[in-house]
Formats: structure tokens, C-alpha cells, sequence
């Protein structure tokens, strides 16, 4: 299989379909604790206000939609030195943007997109190649699934989960709920059908990574 093709095919049919529920412009993170408290080397606790979180956090998201705005006009520039330019449209002039160099967590924060820094057609293709990757993870069950068998297909999205920034998350509409859901639908098949292999699962994670899958990471795995 031609993965790339393969790929981008998949992505522009997502972006032009509509794709799945886009993710929020800015999602609401959960109600936490009204501050948290820290020692200090003296013993003393000092009182970190939600604003200063608030801040802390925002320098941080800047920062990297800074970092990856820095790669993608990168992305750019090769375009325009080849003598082409960025389309998001098959059916005008132009290519595809190459975004195989990007890690899922930059593709997700240019999904998101927190501070307003990319447009609304590259942030649509950004979630589209995720969709893209995630599907490639996801393949080697397909046939399972139709035979209604999930095991192999639930156990995959339990293990890219635990590896997935939240904002990848986000992107990918991978919530906690729907993931008790997916817990629910693997502890049903596993009565059905028995334990699935997990080497299996750990192999085919290893082989979509190299293939232009989600991204898996043997120090990682738990």
C-alpha cells in the first residue's frame, strides 16, 4: 500500500466531506481546585492562584503554537521554492500540504488551535491528517470490526490514549467518555472471544508508526 497516496487521499476526502464533529475553537478545560499549594525548601506553603495558573498556561500554549506556526512556514517556504503554492482545494491548482514531518501533538494544536493562529482550512487539514494517521493504526483491525470482533481495534485506542497529549485528544474527539465506552464494548468481546494477544497489539502499534500511523513510542509503552 502506498501509504502516503493513501493518506493524503483520506485527508482530502475528510476535509471536503466535512469531516468528523470539529473540535472546539477553545475547549473548556475541567473545574478544578480554587488554586494549589506548594512547600517551599523552607517548609513554607505558598498559595498559587488560579490566575497564575491561568498565565502560566497561556505562556506555555503560545509558546508552542509559536514553535509549530514556525514549522508549518516552513512547510510554506518549500512549497514556494519548488515554484507552487499551498492548496486545501483538489480541485484548484496547486498541492497538498506535506505534513508528514509534523508530530501528532502539532497537528493537534493547529486543530485546536487555542490562540487563533492558523486558519480555519488549515486547521481543518490538520484534523483531517490525524484522522488520516489514526486510521492507518487502526487498519489491521478492520476485518475484526466487521466480524464483530473489537478486541484488537479497543485495545489499540486504549494504548494510543495513554501516549496521546490532550490536545491530540481533543482533536481526535477522544473523550473520557468514549472511552468507557470502548472499555465497556473490549470487556464485552474479551467474555465473547477470549483475551486478545497484546503482542499483537504492540507489534501492529509499532508497524503503523512507521508507516505514517499515530505516533507510539516503545519507552512509553505500559
Amino acid at each position: 500500500m502506498n501509504v502516503g497516496v493513501t493518506r493524503n487521499a483520506y485527508m482530502a476526502k475528510y476535509l471536503y466531506a466535512g469531516g468528523a464533529a470539529a473540535p472546539p475553537r477553545k475547549p473548556a478545560t475541567d473545574a478544578g481546585p480554587q488554586g494549589t499549594t506548594r512547600p517551599t525548601a523552607a517548609g513554607v506553603t505558598v498559595q498559587i492562584s488560579d490566575q497564575a495558573k491561568a498565565a502560566q498556561s497561556a505562556l506555555q500554549n503560545t509558546s508552542a503554537s509559536e514553535t509549530v506556526k514556525s514549522k508549518v512556514n516552513s512547510l510554506y517556504e518549500e512549497v514556494r521554492t519548488r515554484g507552487s503554492s499551498v492548496t486545501f482545494d483538489t480541485s484548484l491548482p496547486g498541492e497538498l500540504l506535506d505534513v508528514s514531518s509534523l508530530t501528532d501533538d502539532d497537528l493537534a494544536k493547529i486543530a485546536v488551535d487555542r490562540e487563533g493562529a492558523f486558519s480555519k482550512e488549515l486547521s481543518d487539514y490538520a484534523t483531517g491528517a490525524l484522522a488520516a494517521r489514526m486510521k492507518v493504526s487502526l487498519e489491521p483491525y478492520e476485518n475484526n470490526v466487521f466480524s464483530g470482533d473489537r478486541r484488537g481495534h479497543a485495545m489499540t485506542i486504549n494504548k494510543l490514549y495513554d501516549q496521546m497529549s490532550p490536545d491530540t485528544r481533543i482533536a481526535l474527539g477522544w473523550t473520557p467518555a468514549m472511552m468507557a465506552s470502548n472499555n465497556r464494548m473490549l470487556e464485552g468481546d474479551t467474555r465473547l472471544f477470549g483475551k486478545f494477544d497484546e503482542d499483537i497489539v504492540m507489534s501492529n502499534l509499532f508497524a503503523a508508526t512507521r508507516q505514517g500511523g499515530l505516533s507510539f513510542a516503545v519507552n512509553k509503552a505500559g
